[in-house]
């Protein structure tokens, strides 16, 4: 569901180099690389949807309100999820959800487990946390959720390739925190990965799970220095305005909603990727460097190299 989205193509990718059969929900048809079976429905049509899902052994929810809004959120996150609970109900299908860290609030600890308890600061954070209990309390349903760290790659539309990239061809390393504070962040590769892979021990989930994703915990300053050697270049590290940010939220319900988020950028945190590393066995998270250089490419920018030298 919502395989046009940046998550959905990365999953599509992922299941179909697995040897899966995919088929494809759009509104308006597959934008991406690759042959699939299409599906055109909105993903609000609950009877379209069952009917999209109607044979399938794994359903995947990649859909997310149009807009990055607490209003948006509100009105369509959870009837999305419930028609994507109902889907695969009816099928018989395991459903993947990515999770995020707004589950935990502005408390959040420096290190997240399985164990920590929810605690939410904001809407968007409620929403999650009501999304991943309907997960829990569906009748027969089985699910995997993997928390996530903030998105790298496969496209635009996240902190990475609006702040932090988009200065770099300048010389520009643009950070929204301070530079020593470790931050969660997840190659969309990779999760598409470990989703797929999962989906592959279909047989032998059952119920509710949830359980942190490996990736990246860096701080600012690892990032930059991370930047740079894949760049081949130095670059000079500016802090993020948020006094511009919060002077103009007012009048932008995105820039409103991004200000409710700063806190992740202030509060160290890290996510302990042990548990699900034991699930995949050999599987480990792309290196660091390689997934910058190919993010980076994405995105239209030249690298020098994955992991080239640089002088600081």
């Amino acid at each position: 569901m919502g395989a046009n989205g940046r998550f959905g193509m990365a999953m599509v990718q992922a299941l179909r180099e697995r040897g899966w059969q995919v088929r494809a929900q759009t509104r308006a048809g597959w934008r991406g690389e690759g042959r699939v079976e299409e599906v055109h429905c909105d993903g609000h049509d609950r009877a379209a949807i069952l009917a999209a899902a109607r044979g399938c052994q794994v359903v995947a929810h990649a859909l997310n309100p149009s807009q990055y809004t607490q209003a948006c959120w509100r009105r369509d996150a959870l009837p999305m999820l419930d028609n994507a609970i109902a889907a695969a109900q009816a099928a018989g299908a395991l459903l993947l959800l990515p999770g995020t860290v707004y589950n935990f609030g502005s408390s959040l600890p420096a290190t997240l487990t399985e164990g920590t308890p929810a605690a939410p600061g904001h809407v968007f954070g409620a929403i999650r946390i009501e999304m991943e209990r309907r997960l829990a309390t569906a009748p027969g349903l089985d699910s995997f959720v993997l928390t996530a760290g903030d998105f790298f790659g496969q496209g635009t539309g996240v902190w990475f390739d609006k702040v932090i990239a988009a200065g770099l061809q300048r010389g520009v390393f643009t950070y929204p925190g301070p530079l020593d504070s470790v931050h969660a962040w997840t190659h969309l590769a990779d999760l598409a990965e470990a989703f797929a892979r999962l989906a592959d021990q279909r047989a032998g989930i059952r119920g509710f799970n949830r359980m942190m994703m490996p990736g990246h915990d860096l701080t600012g300053r690892q990032l930059q220095e991370a930047l740079q050697r894949v760049l081949g270049r130095p670059l000079r590290a500016r802090a993020l305005p948020w006094g511009w940010l919060g002077l103009m939220r007012p009048f932008s319900p995105m820039l409103r909603s991004m200000w409710g988020n700063r806190y992740l950028w202030r509060r160290p945190h890290a996510l302990d990727g042990r548990a699900l590393r034991a699930r995949l066995g050999d599987w480990t998270p792309t290196p660091l460097d390689t997934a910058l250089a190919q993010s980076l490419r994405q995105l239209g920018q030249e690298v020098a190299a994955e992991g080239g030298a640089c002088a600081a």
